[in-house]
């Protein structure tokens, strides 16, 4: 088995993906905080700040059907609850996650691939300026993105490494995505036949 040292050299660079990727997205909130339209929310921003403020306010199985997908404004209702209605900690969150999906994304690329693929998926999404902007938006962009990374991680661990808890996670990571985004539901039957081709043994 290789030393603590190997390990620790082995880990450094996904570790070096999460941080910068971290870093450059708390530098980005902290740099709008003063603009005008951090805490004035408008369109889908302000309907899941309410819809998240009632969350927290007791309110969480409402009273008509959904009209938009749910499970961002229960992260933020969750965010609510614990710090109040702080949209600078609510940013600093998806910032964080935002991190997060840059370290799956480059796992799954090592996963499905190799690890100098990994790399560079996980660098390229750490840097890449589009997704730094909208993890600093109230919208569910950076829950999104988590969970599709969380999806790919998990499926390609699964290739060579099947365990029962992994088909779990991978049903789960890919429910809770499409309760993010409603187009997600389509890759139920892609996941699927992909699955199936390949596990069918």
């Amino acid at each position: 088995m290789p030393g603590i040292g190997a390990r620790l050299r082995h880990a450094a660079p996904w570790v070096a993906i999460f941080a910068v990727a971290l870093g450059l997205r708390v530098a980005y909130v902290y740099q709008i905080r003063t603009i005008p339209y951090f805490d004035t929310l408008v369109g889908d921003a302000a309907s899941y700040d309410a819809w998240a403020q009632r969350i927290a306010g007791g309110d969480w199985m409402g009273s008509k059907v959904f009209y938009q997908a749910p499970a961002y404004p229960y992260m933020l209702g969750v965010i609510y609850s614990v710090a109040g209605r702080n949209l600078l900690v609510a940013r600093l969150v998806q910032a964080a996650l935002g991190a997060a999906a840059a370290l799956l994304l480059g796992l799954a690329g090592r996963a499905f691939f190799n690890r100098s693929i990994g790399l560079t998926a996980g660098v390229l999404l750490a840097l890449y300026p589009p997704a730094i902007f909208f993890d600093g938006l109230i919208q569910k962009t950076s829950l999104a993105t988590v969970l599709m990374a969380g999806v790919l991680f998990v499926l390609g661990t699964l290739r060579y490494r099947p365990a029962a808890w992994k088909w779990l996670v991978a049903g789960v990571l890919l429910g809770l995505f499409g309760l993010t985004r409603e187009n997600a539901l389509v890759l139920i039957a892609v996941v699927g036949a992909w699955l199936w081709l390949g596990f069918r043994r």
